[in-house]
This record gives structure tokens, sequence and C-alpha cells, in this order.
């Protein structure tokens, strides 16, 4: 005669057998192929995000991505204006020559914001109370001052949308000193591209990729930064004069940046790639307790 504690047992097992065959089976997969790296963090008090060196003696030549438009917001119990900047880049180490193309977010509390020169042109519109100010972007230090703003009629964006950046460097017979940048709205299936030459030479080797978040400095001053919430770069990738790919998930050759101010971590990158695709991606969360 079997037991009532048998009965229990054999029920128990069952049910945890039920449990078990009901995890859909893509949940068990993404565990298996979602990797998040975590090398050595390096703080900085105005950059969050991930860098990626170029073999020995190659070269950066291509940048790439896509990234969400995140709606900004003021962190907590805090007035007046702040801002965050999201971009890819092209760079060296130790060098002063930068190629950058992205957007900037801007968001104040009804009343506060100023005019920040005419070659800005920011779109500003009404969310929560606050006003926010949306607009793409590229850069070429040290030929160019600052950010270089794109109109509303040349690239209008808005939250939610979904840019596409790219950066060529030496696009015209492999000129060093001429590079194209595009961004491209896929919501509105609307492209702006733009090709620059810099009226100096370059002697810097263009060996680094970047997708970051920058705290960027407007007026000789660094603008309080704003509460972006989470920004995700995603297919990330950087193509070298040979030819070779680069990612942000290379474990040998990639840098991670947080920000850090007052001793407070400010943000918390993260780089996840799967290993049955070729998508990569670098997540910056902001984690702003407090005014900044």
């Amino acid at each position: 005669m079997l037991t009532t504690a048998y009965l229990y047992a054999v029920l128990l097992q069952v049910l945890f057998l039920r449990t078990v065959i009901s995890v859909p089976a893509t949940l068990v997969e993404r565990s298996l192929h979602d990797k998040r790296a975590v090398p050595p963090v390096t703080f900085s008090d105005f950059l969050a995000g991930v860098v990626v060196d170029a073999p020995s003696s190659d070269k950066i030549t291509v940048v790439t991505s896509r990234v969400v438009v995140p709606e900004p917001m003021l962190p907590f119990d805090s007035t007046g204006q702040h801002g965050v900047a999201a971009y890819v880049g092209i760079t060296g180490v130790g060098c002063t020559n930068k190629l950058l193309a992205g957007m900037t977010f801007g968001v104040s509390s009804p009343g506060t914001v100023t005019v920040r020169g005419e070659a800005q042109h920011y779109i500003p519109f009404e969310a929560r109370s606050l006003i926010t100010l949306l607009s793409a972007f590229y850069s070429w230090s040290p030929d160019f001052s600052g950010f270089i703003h794109f109109t509303n009629e040349e690239m209008p964006i808005s939250p939610g949308d979904t840019l596409e950046l790219t950066l060529t460097m030496g696009t015209i017979a492999t000129d060093p000193n001429v590079a194209n940048i595009r961004i491209f709205n896929a919501v509105l299936n609307k492209a702006v591209v733009k090709t620059i030459s810099s009226p100096v030479a370059r002697t810097c080797v263009p060996t680094r990729a970047e997708w970051i978040i920058e705290d960027f400095v407007s007026g000789g001053v660094m603008v309080p930064l704003a509460d972006f919430g989470t920004i995700t770069f995603f297919d990330t990738s950087a193509t070298t004069g040979a030819g070779v790919l680069l990612q942000p998930s290379d474990l040998n050759s990639k840098i991670l940046f947080d920000m850090k101010k007052n001793n407070q971590i400010l943000t918390h990158t993260s780089v996840s790639t799967w290993t049955n695709t070729v998508d990569s991606s670098v997540t910056c969360e902001a984690q702003l307790s407090e005014q900044i």
C-alpha cells in the first residue's frame, strides 16, 4: 500500500519536471549565448563606454553602430540645464585628432534654456514639463571647434528613433586627411552624409575605435550630466586598413570606461555578444541618485 509520504514525494518530482520542461528554449539559449565580458574598468570624470585598439601596425578605417535615441531627464531633485553626448569615434593613442559622429541630448527645467551659439541647432519640444533638446552632430578635432550640429531639416531626431552611425577615415584614395560621416535615421528613412577634409596634415595614426557616452564641455564649462537612462550601441564594429573586423567584445584589445565624480560612480558599462551571431553591443546605464 502506498503511503501518503511516498505519494507526496512523487507529486513533487512531477511538478519539478513540469517546471523544467516548461522553460522556453529561447531563454535557455539566450543565457548560453549572452556573454558579458568584465575587464578592468578605467574611471573617467567625463567618459563612459568602450574603446578598441587595432592590431599592431594596422589602423582603423571604419567604425559603425546603431543606437536608439533616449529621452533624457533631469537627475533626481535637480534643476537647470543638463546634457550628455553619445557617439562613435576614430582616434589614436595620445592623439589630439579625433573624428566623431553622434548626438547630443539636453534637458532643462522650463525657463532655463540658453542659446549656445549659432553653429548649434537644437530642436526643443515639451516632455514631462521639461524642455528637451536633441541634435545630431559631427566633429573632427582639433580642426573643428567643438560639435558641429546638423539642423532639424538636415537630420531630425526624436526619442525612440534609431540612428545608424558610420565613420570612414581616408575616403579619397586612402587619403588620411579626408573623412566621411553618415548618420541615417531608420525610423524616418532619412540620411545625412558629410565628406570633410582636414586643412592640417595628420601625423597621428588612427588606431582606436570608440563607442562613447560623454559629459561634454560647452562654453568652457562641463555641462551637468543628464539622466539618460540606458543607451545601447547595437551592431558595433570597426574595420582596419588590413580588413580585420574588430568588436567591443574583443577581450584582448578593449578598454572599458565608466564615469566617476566626487567618488560617485555615475554609469555602468557592459558589453554583450552572442556565440551564434556577429552582433556585439555596448550598454551604458546612468546611475544618478543625486544632483551632479
